[in-house]
């Protein structure tokens, strides 16, 4: 819940897609959220703000603020998934995840995980943030160097680009940090 609440911290009175809601426990954090799952069986639940489907066939724009809170490594197709979820969005997606440096990708369950670089070379967001394994504590930015930028030739923003073989460690325990939290700016303040 600690990422939950984090990004709630950031995105006041924005409307909020929680997609890989599960049991729908992070909507109470937001004012305005509705989750999104694919697993008919959540159904059940019988939480209105539920719905049961697929990212792809959410409408554009639909939300200010979409949120990914540890679903993303499930997904075999991730690269369509956070695309999906960038048009979803209209101003800022989140997306947190394992720091496979930490967690050596041991849960069965994970179709991918990724290290800090991997990810950041892969999806290029805008900044990415570290934090202890449940989100609640040590929130730092993970610092970015010129040399760490480039510009999207299609977009010409400025994004992330990191050395493969960097780790980023935590100040409290000298380890790599265990989960991150990356954020794309999609179009404006949330």
């Amino acid at each position: 819940m600690g990422w939950y609440r984090w990004i709630a911290a950031q995105v006041h009175g924005a409307t909020v897609l929680d997609v890989g809601a599960g049991m729908c426990n992070g909507l109470d954090v937001f004012d305005n959220a509705t989750g999104l799952d694919n697993d008919p069986r959540l159904f059940a639940l019988g939480d209105p703000r539920l719905l049961i489907g697929n990212i792809g066939a959410m409408p554009s724009g639909s939300f200010d603020v979409v949120v990914c809170v540890d679903a993303v490594e499930h997904v075999i197709e991730d690269w369509t998934m956070i695309e999906d979820m960038k048009r979803v969005g209209r101003k800022r997606l989140f997306v947190t995840t394992p720091n496979r440096r930490r967690s050596q990708a041991l849960n069965l369950h994970h179709a991918r995980e990724y290290t800090i670089a991997s990810f950041a070379n892969s999806f290029r967001p805008h900044e990415i943030w570290g934090a202890s394994p449940d989100g609640a504590t040590h929130h730092t930015k993970l610092v970015r160097r010129q040399s760490e930028m480039f510009d999207d030739l299609v977009t010409g923003e400025s994004c992330l680009h990191i050395p493969l073989d960097r780790e980023y460690r935590n100040t409290v325990d000298g380890k790599c940090w265990p989960h991150f939290c990356a954020i794309f700016n999609l179009g404006g303040d949330p």
